[in-house]
């Protein structure tokens, strides 16, 4: 490999690791997302990943949270705070009690040790991509590919919608 093919490389991967980065802090404001969180000085912690089904060009199918609480406490509710459309709880068969974007999961959910929920969401994310698909060399439409053979070669190229408005990283746009 020639040297400047490894350093167009390099800058592509710094850029990319720049914009996941700068996803990663904007779904962290608009998700309320970190590591670990203790939701209080009740003993329960709690973490979130956000993950969006996409379709073959990249368009977003669907937006879900995967809630993870650990710990114990005592009373009859654990509260946990989100916008969703759909919950479905992924360990007991507890249902939770819905007022708002206020969440109540019976304790009895808890019990288990490790309690996960999905919700799906409608919030936009920070990041769109857009997925194409060049067979042999030529670009080719993700639904045509199905019984084709060649070199088939996908690219994602992910884009940072605030930044198409003039905003640039040093001068970031808060997250909604």
């Amino acid at each position: 490999m020639r040297i400047s093919s490894i350093k167009k490389t390099a800058k592509k991967n710094k850029w990319l690791l720049a914009i996941s980065i700068a996803a990663l802090v904007c779904l962290s404001a608009t998700f309320g997302l970190s590591p670990a969180v203790d939701t209080g000085d009740n003993g329960i912690g709690k973490n979130e990943t956000v993950y969006a089904v996409l379709s073959h060009d990249g368009t977003i199918k669907d937006v879900r949270v995967i809630n993870w609480a650990y710990g114990a406490e005592s009373g009859k509710y654990w509260v946990d705070y989100g916008n969703y459309t759909d919950i479905a709880n992924m360990t007991t068969e507890d249902k939770p009690v819905l007022e708002g974007e206020k969440i109540l999961w019976p304790m009895s959910a808890l019990e288990a040790g490790n309690f996960y929920y999905q919700g799906i969401t409608e919030k936009e994310l920070p990041v769109t991509i857009n997925i194409d698909y060049y067979l042999d060399g030529e670009k080719s439409d993700g639904t045509d590919l199905a019984g084709k053979s060649g070199k088939l070669q996908p690219g994602a190229a992910p884009r940072v919608p605030w930044r198409d408005q003039g905003t640039s990283l040093r001068r970031r746009r808060p997250c909604s």
